[in-house]
């Protein structure tokens, strides 16, 4: 389809202003320019179809859904900056955690669990960038997911590593002495060392033979009564 300079000249002067200009973007392959960029209409596009006479008002509709479609896949930004996003923020949030103690991860409490939601909020535009789509939700959970295996796997077949992750077990309590100051370290209470105890049928501390907090939060008692029968 052609169309003569004149009519690009007539179409510049009968065209509003720069400002009230929508530029149409081809979604479709029955969209064709009729003019290269740097026309007399200032940069301006003009399209039109291969049939002006196919084009109507449900078609229009028809590409309006398709653009809507489109959009629910259609990333912000390219896919390798979703895997970074997503490797530091969880190389943070472990970080953290483990600079926090075992005790937020074996002893939930109500502050511990309104904490993690907030971290969970907090960390949320970090990971998509403000993106919407389920391409880039795809691709963040993908990551996630091969972070977790990644890490379970080093863990377990590697000590050092398991250590710098997990940590080790510190004694709480050997042989009826109860270490205060290991305690505070680790941001474990008196009343919740000794409400193990009751759990464990423990009646006073003198029958605690060792107790250990655990890399996972919680506390491993040994009495004199179980070593006994062992």
């Amino acid at each position: 389809m052609h169309v003569s300079d004149a009519t690009f000249d007539e179409d510049q002067k009968n065209s509003p202003p720069l400002e009230q200009i929508q530029i149409r973007i081809p979604l479709s392959p029955r969209w064709y320019p009729t003019h290269p960029a740097g026309s007399p209409s200032g940069g301006v596009f003009y399209w039109a179809t291969q049939n002006p006479v196919e084009e109507s008002c449900s078609h229009r509709t028809f590409l309006g859904e398709n653009v809507s479609m489109h959009a629910l896949f259609d990333m912000s930004s390219p896919w390798w900056h979703f895997v970074l996003r997503a490797i530091v923020i969880y190389v943070l949030v472990m970080v953290l955690m483990r600079l926090s103690g075992k005790r937020s991860v074996g002893q939930f409490t109500p502050f511990d669990l309104v904490l993690l939601i907030l971290i969970g909020n907090a960390v949320q535009n970090g990971l998509n960038g403000g993106d919407n789509s389920i391409s880039g939700a795809v691709i963040l959970a993908g990551t996630l997911i091969g972070l977790n295996y990644f890490v379970a796997l080093m863990t377990a077949r590697h000590k050092r590593f398991r250590k710098v992750v997990e940590g080790v077990p510190v004694v709480l309590a050997r042989n009826g002495e109860l270490f205060h100051d290991v305690l505070r370290r680790e941001l474990v209470s008196e009343a919740d060392f000794h409400e193990v105890l009751r759990m464990n049928d423990i009646d006073a501390l003198a029958d605690v033979r060792i107790a250990w907090l655990e890399t996972n939060g919680h506390i491993s008692v040994v009495s004199y009564k179980s070593a006994n029968k062992v």
